[in-house]
C-alpha cells in the first residue's frame, strides 16, 4: 500500500486493498465456519467441564459471526495507514472500544445481566461490526488520495541558499 501510493499509484493502492480484503474475508470466514460448526469439540482441546465447553461454544458462535468483519477492519485499518490517514481510523477506534466495546458491555451487564455472557459478547461483535464498516466506509469515500506524506522538494533560489553554498 505504501509503496503504491508513495509511487503514486493510487489505483494500484485500491487493487492491492482489494486483494488483501478478499484473501483476508476468505481465510477469516473460513476460520469462522470451523468455530461455528466445531465449536464444542474445539473448547474441549482446552478444558473437558461441561459449563466450559457450553460457555466457550456460545463465545465461539460470536466470534464466527464477526470474523469477516474483523477482516475488514484488519485490512482497511492497514490500507489507511499505509496511506497516511491515521487519525480517523484512530478516533473511530477509540470511540468503539471505549463507547460501544467497554461501556456497552458494562452496560449490558448491569442492565440485562440475563443476558450472561451474551450481553458483552454482542457489545464486541458490534464493536468488530462496526469499526469494519467505518474503516470501508472511510477507505472508500478516498480521503486518503489527497494526503501527502512526502512535500515536493522545491528548487531554492541562489539568493536564499543558506552561508557557504
Amino acid at each position: 500500500m505504501g509503496h503504491a501510493i508513495g509511487a503514486g499509484r493510487p489505483e494500484e493502492a485500491l487493487h492491492r486493498a482489494r486483494v488483501a480484503f478478499r484473501l483476508t474475508a476468505w481465510y477469516m470466514g473460513f476460520v469462522g465456519v470451523l468455530f461455528l460448526l466445531l465449536r464444542a469439540p474445539l473448547v474441549r482441546v482446552f478444558n473437558a467441564d461441561p459449563t466450559v465447553v457450553a460457555a466457550g461454544s456460545l463465545v465461539l458462535v460470536w466470534a464466527a459471526v464477526f470474523q469477516v468483519f474483523d477482516a475488514m477492519g484488519i485490512t482497511y485499518y492497514n490500507a489507511l495507514r499505509g496511506a497516511g490517514d491515521t487519525r480517523w481510523p484512530a478516533i473511530l477506534l477509540g470511540v468503539c472500544c471505549w463507547g460501544v466495546f467497554i461501556g456497552g458491555g458494562c452496560l449490558m451487564s448491569y442492565v440485562w445481566p440475563q443476558w450472561g455472557l451474551n450481553g458483552p459478547w454482542f457489545t464486541c461483535t458490534l464493536y468488530v461490526v462496526l469499526v469494519g464498516l467505518g474503516l470501508l466506509w472511510r477507505w472508500r469515500r478516498g480521503h486518503w488520495r489527497s494526503i501527502r506524506l512526502f512535500e515536493e522538494p522545491r528548487a531554492v533560489p541562489l539568493a536564499e541558499a543558506p552561508a557557504g553554498f
